[in-house]
């Protein structure tokens, strides 16, 4: 018998009592401030405000990019502040998706949060990290799916939440779960630092290998041309809905690096490189290792025999930040072709391609992989963590 199976034993033979959320629970809202309120510089004395994009979705992970500053007029109540135990919720936002997501707050902090966030504090009768769990299993999403799809309006309020009930164990049997679980998403954790890093040093090895200037590594010339003269930017053809299925033979591309469909004809040979050209995704990159049909939605650069579809693929993603720069915002964000015909590129050997496209592929496989690399590693372990809370976080309810 595990140590948590004594515990339940021995404190909760009969079942668990379940509450809602407010009576183990308080829900704080964040603070509002219009745009005028906004800090003008870095350098001002300001409050720094947490908003829905500072939590990782599906690693329910603060990161602190593109923190929001305020002005020091705006106030904000002591409750307002982030304090240890406290779990940050995202509270409202056009995206269901992101509505719910939670960091957990292991320190004192000197942030406030936005409206559109909410702070779980929790009272003396349960465990934040207990609570914090709870926040992440299929009790809360499922809450959510129910009371969410019902309105029309992405946001959790203390209506949503005064329905929301669930298990709470004696206090022994909660450190025990947390124990368990926090090992779990611990080593999950790590794994997720260490992809981080090799994704910063695959970064800086793609733009040393693709940074030219006037030499190559082998103190040769390296000649440029105009991406236009080299190959042809061509556009895609678009597919009605009712064109696409789910199990048709090849896949299709529109505004966005992931398939829209199937459909049984290719227009486009595999080792190619795409250019998002509408949405909002416009000027990002994709590459496609197989024939696939490419829609009005992106461009594809033609193949030719002194470059290396590969080759084209790595180069492009260091220009990548210019080419969302040249991205026209009016509307529907459109990238012209153009843009891209009109673009120095490096000329190189085939043999001096094929050696940089192998170190790079290394990397991508490692960083980027679902099947191979660190994030199939992160997949797995997020699913094992996954399987034992939801197991973890059942109980026999008691009978009242």
């Amino acid at each position: 018998m595990s140590k948590l199976e004594e515990l339940i034993q021995k404190y909760c033979p009969d079942g668990v009592e379940w509450k809602t959320f407010f009576d183990v629970c308080d829900l704080i809202r964040g603070i509002t401030y219009n745009k005028e309120q906004e800090a003008k510089s870095q350098t001002e004395d300001a409050h720094k405000v947490l908003r829905a994009n500072n939590i990782t979705l599906h690693l329910n992970a603060l990161n602190f990019e593109d923190v929001k500053l305020v002005s020091k007029d705006v106030v904000v109540k002591p409750s307002q502040h982030l304090y240890a135990g406290d779990i940050l919720m995202c509270a409202g936002s056009g995206s269901k998706e992101h509505v719910g997501k939670v960091a957990f707050i292991s320190e004192d902090m000197d942030y406030t949060f936005g409206g559109f966030m909410a702070v779980v504090r929790c009272k003396e009768s349960i465990l934040p990290r207990f609570i914090y769990h709870i926040l992440t299993s299929g009790y809360f999403s499922n809450h959510l799916d129910v009371q969410i799809n019902s309105s029309t309006i992405n946001n959790i309020n203390k209506q949503v939440m005064q329905s929301f009930a669930f298990p709470v164990p004696p206090l022994p049997v909660q450190e025990e779960i947390v124990k368990i679980l926090d090992a779990f998403s611990s080593y999950t954790a790590e794994i997720d630092a260490e992809l981080e890093a090799r994704k910063k040093q695959y970064e800086y090895y793609r733009d040393n290998l693709l940074s030219f200037n006037k030499l190559n590594r082998g103190g040769q010339i390296v000649k440029w041309k105009k991406l236009g003269e080299i190959c042809k930017v061509l556009r895609g053809k678009r597919l009605t809905k009712s064109q696409l299925s789910e199990d048709g033979t090849y896949k299709v591309f529109h505004g966005g690096i992931d398939p829209i469909g199937y459909y049984d004809e290719f227009n486009r040979e595999g080792e190619t490189t795409m250019v998002i050209n509408v949405g909002a995704s416009a000027g990002t990159l994709g590459f496609s290792k197989e024939k696939f049909w490419s829609s009005d939605g992106c461009f594809c650069l033609s193949q030719t025999p002194i470059l290396s579809g590969r080759f084209v693929y790595f180069y492009l993603q260091t220009k990548e930040s210019y080419l969302m720069s040249r991205v026209r915002r009016a509307g529907i964000p459109t990238l012209d072709g153009k843009v891209l015909e009109d673009m120095d590129f490096p000329i190189l050997p085939l043999h001096e391609q094929q050696k940089i496209v192998d170190i790079l592929d290394r990397f991508d496989i490692l960083t980027n992989d679902l099947t191979a690399g660190l994030p199939a590693e992160i997949e797995k372990r997020r699913r094992q963590y996954e399987y034992y809370r939801d197991k973890l976080l059942t109980f026999k309810r008691k009978e009242s």
